[in-house]
């Protein structure tokens, strides 16, 4: 796969988008952030998670006020596959930052795991926006892990688990 490639202007709004963008959004059942749909929008009307969003924020400002390249590594797993890749922040002028998403790798996920974000539940899960590991009896773990570690009649029950985006203590160190 080659990268998933975008634009975005000062205020943080997507200006422009690659080609690889649509294939990946229709790949992933994201039907409502092709192109057509978010050229013009700020970018973190699609990021959820309040502490993820500084984290993205964080990232930006730093390639701005260094006026140089950086790179984050994280996971954007499907249910069934483990997706490892890198986020590169290019500032190609002063008004105009390139982001590019490269897939490093892929392992297969068992047993699958499916998510759904769900803020208005009294005790969801906290899921890591950049590692992917959930929160449980206070360790972050694989989400397979997870579901390993719940009772066979909790998990036959459950669609997906309910989760709010976070950032983990160990990828926020990783920014430092």
């Amino acid at each position: 796969m080659n990268s998933v490639v975008y634009w975005l202007n000062q205020a943080d709004e997507i200006v422009d988008v690659n080609d690889e963008w649509d294939n990946f959004a229709l790949d992933n059942d994201g039907n409502e952030v092709v192109r057509d749909k978010v050229i013009g929008k700020p970018l973190f009307n699609f990021i959820v998670g309040e502490s993820t969003r500084m984290f993205v924020d964080n990232l930006l400002r730093r390639a701005r006020l260094r006026y140089q390249e950086t790179h984050k590594f994280y996971r954007c797993d499907s249910p069934d596959v483990k997706r490892f890749m890198e986020m590169r922040i290019v500032p190609e002028d002063r008004d105009l930052l390139r982001l590019e998403h490269t897939i490093i790798r892929r392992e297969v996920m068992t047993p699958p795991v499916y998510y759904q974000y769900s803020p208005t539940i009294k005790h969801p899960y906290r899921r890591c926006s950049i590692c992917n590991k959930v929160l449980h009896q206070s360790v972050w773990c694989e989400g397979s892990d997870l579901i390993r570690a719940l009772p066979q009649s909790s998990v036959d029950a459950i669609d997906a688990i309910d989760v709010i985006y976070h950032v983990c203590p160990t990828c926020i160190y990783q920014l430092i």
